[in-house]
């Protein structure tokens, strides 16, 4: 039996791993797309307003 935190912990090791993997032209597409993400929220927060 494995308990939850460890396999929690486990999972969170292995994202950081595969984080660290990617190559500097994937970190800097994934940093853009959640920064037009961001963006998008916002604007639609602002809208709402």
């Amino acid at each position: 039996i494995i308990l939850q935190e460890r396999y929690q912990s486990f999972v969170r090791l292995n994202k950081e791993s595969a984080f660290y993997e990617m190559s500097y032209l994937e970190k800097k597409r994934k940093d853009k797309k959640f920064g037009k993400f961001v963006k998008s929220v916002m604007k639609n927060k602002k809208n709402k307003m």
